[in-house]
């Protein structure tokens, strides 16, 4: 819907540079009406002057790793329009959002959430659990005990607790980490 655009440069030369994160504010030039649900991103890298590494998907240079994709909440597009971006990193990853302070994010919304609500509660509610596990058999070995017993009865017979036999294998190593 937009064509590939360079959004980092990253020069090894100047180490300290490339140490310090970094945001870039952008517009796409929509060139077709669709629903941009991701971003992909690759890099190329040069690494003399007769050899690059690319993980362009347009290239034809070879296998190399894969190109990386980013999922948004999905918005609708029109062509000749532009759409505000902000890409960051960290550096370690690149992140890539939409600049709502430039757009009516309400107008371009396709109706269909980035995850589902109801899932998101749940995974909420393990998330905090998971931290108040962690917490407390950091604090407390006794209740660490409680827990690998836990993990290793869910881990043998996974059935009993309604759960896969690989989801429990994992549960069991996880927990027992």
């Amino acid at each position: 819907l937009a064509k590939p655009v360079e959004v980092f440069y990253f020069d090894f030369y100047e180490s300290e540079a490339n140490m310090m994160p970094a945001m870039k504010e952008m517009d796409f030039e929509i060139h077709e009406d669709g629903i941009i649900n991701a971003f992909a991103f690759w890099f190329d890298l040069q690494l003399d002057d007769e050899n690059e590494l690319s993980t362009n998907p347009f290239s034809s240079k070879g296998k190399t790793w894969q190109q990386a994709v980013q999922l948004i909440e999905e918005v609708q597009v029109v062509k000749n329009s532009k759409l505000p971006v902000m890409a960051k990193h960290d550096t370690y990853g690149i992140t890539f959002e939409i600049d709502d302070s430039k757009v009516d994010r309400g107008a371009l919304s396709s109706g269909v959430p980035l995850w589902d609500p109801v899932w998101k509660l749940s995974y909420d509610q393990v998330k905090q659990w998971n931290e108040q596990i962690v917490s407390t058999i950091a604090q407390d070995p006794s209740e660490y005990r409680k827990i690998a017993d836990v993990a290793v009865q869910i881990g043998s017979r996974p059935s009993d607790y309604a759960v896969s036999s690989e989801e429990g294998a994992k549960f069991c190593t996880r927990m027992m980490s």
